[in-house]
């Protein structure tokens, strides 16, 4: 494989930066980062995965899903959370939520409100 050293580094780290600008919009997409950094779908996917060991898509689902998980321990409703988070449903948004962490969001502040680690005012992470 071809080591483009550190101008693949500069790309990557262009793509996680353009990533966390732009989590809450629905349009955030594999595409719509191929098109911002201007390479293609395919070329951006297989540099993003050699480089980080994941898919972008991944990358930025997961990233959209820690956020998910601190919105509504801090009173935000579900649609509201959903539209903080990127998705462009709350239906959709409860699929992947419940899919990620094995709770609904109801289910999951409930948890977090009741256990020691869900009191932890301005912790960015509550793992179930």
């Amino acid at each position: 494989s071809i080591d483009l050293g550190e101008d693949a580094k500069r790309q990557i780290r262009d793509v996680q930066a353009y990533i966390c600008q732009n989590l809450s919009d629905p349009a955030l997409s594999v595409q719509a980062v191929a098109e911002q950094v201007g390479l293609s779908e395919s070329y951006l996917g297989a540099l993003f995965k050699r480089e980080t060991g994941q898919t972008l898509h991944k990358v930025i689902v997961d990233l959209r899903m820690e956020r998910a998980k601190y919105l509504p321990l801090n009173h935000c409703r579900v649609q509201e959370t959903a539209q903080r988070c990127g998705f462009s449903s709350a239906g959709y948004f409860h699929s992947v939520f419940k899919k990620y962490t094995g709770l609904s969001p109801a289910a999951f502040v409930e948890k977090n409100r009741t256990s020691p680690e869900g009191s932890q005012e301005g912790k960015g992470r509550f793992d179930p």
